[in-house]
């Protein structure tokens, strides 16, 4: 469960915001998972609070950005995060968006630290016709994720998915292909 309030925002007239946000999390484990594959979070209750600064420009610009700074608890620890993205809107079909998540984490001295690169290519045949390519690449898990999907609405209120999802390890010399899943859904 998460909760969040931003007691400070700014709205501008041109579009762009700002805004100081708390973010508290309660979770109930009942099974331990390694963080990372590097620290064991143990079964049971855990809430933790963060404190966040964003600053975002108008998503309909040509150009578009980001920015979210995060500082706080996280299990037995705390957590520092950097976000960042872009958007270019190249025309009204075509869209391009990049974005970058850097953590930092300590839980009991062990510390964390992890990079997270995204790229997304969009393209919009039509308002009832469009497809987009996603991939993303994690330093802690040394893994690339691509996504690929394709919606079609044929009748508003009726949508048509076509996803391909493929899992590649890139922690040895050469990339391995491990996982690969087609899905379609009317």
């Amino acid at each position: 469960i998460a909760v969040g309030i931003k007691p400070l925002g700014v709205n501008f007239r041109s579009g762009e915001s700002i805004a100081f946000g708390v973010n508290t999390n309660y979770e109930r484990l009942y099974e331990s998972f390694n963080l990372a594959g590097v620290k064991e979070i143990t079964p049971g209750e855990y809430i933790y609070t963060d404190y966040r600064m964003s600053f975002y420009t108008l998503s309909s610009r040509p150009i578009s950005a980001g920015l979210e700074i995060a500082s706080g608890e996280f299990w037995n620890g705390s957590k520092n995060t950097l976000n960042t993205s872009i958007t270019v809107r190249y025309n009204r079909n075509l869209n391009f968006g990049a974005d970058y998540s850097f953590n930092y984490i300590d839980i009991g001295g062990t510390l964390i630290r992890t990079n997270n690169i995204g790229g997304r290519v969009s393209y919009a045949f039509n308002p009832k016709l469009n497809t987009s390519l996603f991939g993303q690449w994690n330093d802690s898990y040394n893994s690339i994720i691509l996504n690929y999907r394709i919606n079609w609405i044929p009748v508003i209120g009726s949508d048509f998915y076509f996803v391909i999802n493929q899992f590649i390890d890139t922690s040895g010399k050469s990339w391995k292909f491990t996982d690969f899943s087609a899905y379609a859904k009317f």
